[in-house]
Parts: C-alpha cells; sequence; structure tokens
C-alpha cells in the first residue's frame, strides 16, 4: 500500500504568492514528510481538449497508483475546466479498493456567493460526496458543509492550516502596529480604517486610493518572506465587504486564512472577528485580539500593557513552532489514513473531543 497526494505546479508567480497554491505545495511538502508520494500536475490548457486528450493526461499521472492506494486530492484542483476533476476521480475510482479523499482548501459556491439558498446542488459541494472523506478546513465548515452543503461523506477537521518557515524571525518589540497580508489589498479595508496605529499592508494595492497616513502599502512579498516581516505588533484577520467575490466576507467566517497561519507562524498575536471559525481558539489560548471594529484598535493597544503582550507572544510561539512545521497538514494526512484503512471514527469533525489545548475550532 502507497500513499498519494496532488500536488499543483503553476507560474512562479502563482506558487510563490497565490493562496490555494502556497497552501496545496506546503501541504504536499508536509506530506511527503510523513510517507506521502506527490502526485505533480500542472494547471492545463483544456477549454479544446477533447474528454479523451484529458482522460489520457489524467491515466499518466495516475500511473504509479495501484489497487489499496491511498489518495488525497487537493481541492480544488485549479483548473480552467471541471471535466478535469471529474475524470481525475472517475480514473481514481475504477482502481480496486483505492481510498479517496479530500482535502478542500475552498468551497468556490461560498467564495462567490452569500444568499441563504439551497446549495447542495453546486458542483463545489455536491462533488464532495464522490470522496470517501473530507478533510474540512475546521468544524465550523465541517458543520456548514454537512447542513448547507448536503455533504455526506465522513469529514475530518483539519482545525487550522500550516504555513511552513524555516528561516530566522526578528525579535518583536513594537506593539502598538497591525499588519495585514493578502493577494490582494480591498479598497474597502483601505477606506474604512480611520485609527492612528500605524498598519502596514502586503499585497497588490495598484490603483487604491488611500487617505489615512497610518497606512502604509508594502506591495507584493512572496509567502516566503513575510514571516521575517514582522517585528512586533498584530496580524489582521478580517474581510471587509468584498469588491469582487461577493461572498468572501461570510466565507471568512468559515474558512482556515493563510495569513491567520502566516502571522501565528511568524510569532505574532492575530486581530480576528468574533465570528470567524477560530476566534474562541484566540481567546482562549490568549493568541490576540478578538475585535470586530478595528478602529477600535487605538482604545485596545492604548489598555494593553507590556506584559501583556509578552504573555502573547508566550502564548503564539508553540503554535508558532507546530505552524511552522508542517503538524497540522501531517497529522491531517495520516488521520485520513487512520479513518479509511483502519474504520477508526474518533477523529471525526462531528465526535472529536474538543481538548483545552487546542480550544475550540
Amino acid at each position: 500500500m502507497q500513499y498519494w497526494i496532488t500536488k499543483i505546479n503553476g507560474s512562479d508567480t502563482k506558487n510563490a504568492s497565490a493562496s490555494g497554491f502556497v497552501a496545496n505545495r506546503q501541504a504536499a511538502a508536509s506530506a511527503f514528510a510523513v510517507g506521502f508520494n506527490p502526485i505533480n500536475y500542472y494547471t492545463y490548457a483544456l477549454r479544446d481538449a477533447s474528454d479523451e486528450e484529458i482522460g489520457l493526461r489524467v491515466s499518466t499521472l495516475l500511473s504509479g497508483v495501484q489497487s489499496n492506494d491511498v489518495v488525497i486530492v487537493q481541492w480544488p484542483m485549479w483548473q480552467s475546466d471541471n471535466r478535469f476533476e471529474q475524470i481525475f476521480l472517475q480514473k481514481l475510482r475504477v482502481i480496486p479498493g483505492v481510498k479517496i479523499a479530500a482535502m478542500v482548501w475552498d468551497v468556490m459556491a461560498w467564495v462567490k456567493d452569500d444568499r441563504d439558498r439551497d446549495y447542495t446542488g453546486d458542483y463545489s459541494l455536491k462533488m464532495l460526496n464522490e470522496f470517501d472523506l473530507v478533510i474540512a478546513a475546521n468544524r465550523k465548515m465541517a458543520a456548514r458543509m454537512r447542513k448547507e452543503g448536503g455533504v455526506n461523506s465522513a469529514i475530518l477537521s483539519m482545525d487550522i492550516s500550516d504555513s511552513l518557515y524555516s528561516g530566522p524571525l526578528r525579535d518583536k518589540k513594537v506593539i502598538k502596529k497591525l499588519y495585514f497580508v493578502g493577494s490582494r489589498i480591498n479598497q474597502n479595508m483601505v477606506l474604512d480604517y480611520t485609527a492612528e496605529t500605524p498598519f502596514d499592508m502586503v499585497g497588490n494595492s495598484a490603483g487604491l486610493e488611500k487617505t489615512n497616513p497610518a497606512i502604509n502599502f508594502l506591495g507584493r512579498m512572496s509567502s516566503d518572506a513575510i514571516p521575517f516581516l514582522f517585528d512586533g505588533g498584530f496580524g489582521v484577520v478580517q474581510y471587509a465587504k468584498p469588491v469582487n467575490f461577493k461572498g468572501m466576507q461570510k466565507y471568512g467566517e468559515y474558512n482556515n486564512p493563510l495569513k491567520l497561519s502566516q502571522y501565528l507562524a511568524a510569532g505574532i498575536p492575530v486581530v480576528i472577528g468574533s465570528k470567524m471559525a477560530h476566534a474562541e481558539l484566540v481567546r482562549s489560548q490568549n493568541l490576540g485580539i478578538v475585535l470586530d471594529d478595528l478602529n477600535d484598535i487605538d482604545t485596545v493597544l492604548s489598555e494593553l500593557s507590556e506584559a501583556d503582550y509578552q504573555a502573547k507572544l508566550a502564548a503564539v510561539k508553540p503554535w508558532s513552532e507546530a505552524i511552522r512545521t508542517g503538524y497540522f497538514s501531517k497529522r491531517a494526512c495520516l488521520e485520513a489514513v487512520r479513518i479509511m484503512t483502519l474504520g477508526k471514527t474518533d477523529s471525526l469533525a462531528e465526535l472529536a473531543v474538543e481538548t483545552k489545548t487546542e480550544g475550540k475550532l
């Protein structure tokens, strides 16, 4: 029996800064460290390809998979045509005894839409019922998948995403400062921020208006370069009113934001909204501040002592170690094997006991 995980290969820019690609490639690296083989694939031009042509390509990708193997498919697969994913699963299913899990990074139906409606027929959710196991971002996302998405497959919670990093970190000496990391900075976040606390923003800021002198645009940065940037302060994990993806603000209450993992990996506490999936974890483990209106940050930080901040840094440290070394991806991959090959169900999202160490996820 062999263990496999899909791994996407995009452009250098996407591999370094697009959150979906970064998460995918880092999870594959973590899985490799615990015995998984990568199934390397690329973003293909599929618009004019026939089903037969796609099938031939997929068959080549899956040529090493044998009977009774375990395959973790990182989902979505970020292709321009859904036929690739469908044929990929069809080809896997004809291999005798193969067990297939979906490691779900994004549910595109909810990224694009926040309306209260029936999502059970949407492709991004309906397809999850084709898997033996679904690895969801966290338990809040797992519950939504089950209740609103019609997902009937067994669901395992990853709890929090990793952000691999082995380089140096800076001493954390500054308290009154905010950071935000994203591939594209939201204009509404920039315009909404009226506080005086310095706020450095990493990401594409081309064409954005800025009137608050406290905001500083740092431009795009590779994910590998981000952890060394932080000299203290807090990382902001909030979503402003969306400009493009209409469901993103509500979706942010359920997902595992890469920025959350990047901040914690770098060793800084966070500022997070109260409705977000990790808010209780942040509160119970003293990993930062739970705050809905970012413009209240001046008052909050004025009441925060040096000792309080040092306590938060100390609380973040073990989480930083775990996230930087791929602990959560490794655990999810090994647990997926345990569930699908041994039939163990005690760690599934609905059954797992929330420990004091993990907090409520």
